[in-house]
């Protein structure tokens, strides 16, 4: 969970694939609701937990080189993030959902006011887009 702008940038930033929803006037329950969701579609392998990031594999064994390998396997995983404080310039519409990829904002899905199995839908479709 996100709360701030800035906190979302970081994440982008480290990240190949972050899918974000913006639930910032949500109840605590449909944010709850979105993290049981997302486990429940990644457990079910209904959408990758990560994607396949080239990697640097050098015969080095140094601790730079760990380090940068560390990396390369967080950037690879996918991250799923609700935005839970409004803000106008958000990257993400309030009640949407989009993924960034390699920085870069997807187009946004709504989502439906009412937590429900649509929006299980929409964050599926937006994450294997």
């Amino acid at each position: 969970i996100a709360t701030k702008e800035k906190q979302l940038e970081a994440l982008i930033s480290k990240h190949e694939v972050v899918v974000v929803a913006n639930l910032a006037t949500a109840s605590t329950k449909v944010v709850e609701s979105f993290r049981a969701a997302i486990q429940q579609l990644v457990w079910k392998r209904q959408v990758p937990s990560d994607i396949a990031v080239p990697t640097d594999m050098k015969g080095s064994s140094s601790k730079n080189a760990a380090r940068k390998q560390r990396q390369q396997r967080q950037r690879a995983r996918i991250l799923f993030v609700a935005l839970t404080q409004d803000a106008a310039d958000a990257a993400v519409p309030r009640g949407k959902v989009a993924a960034f990829v390699a920085g870069k904002s997807q187009s946004p899905a709504d989502l439906e006011k009412d937590w429900n199995d649509a929006n299980i839908g929409k964050i599926k479709e937006v994450t294997l887009a």
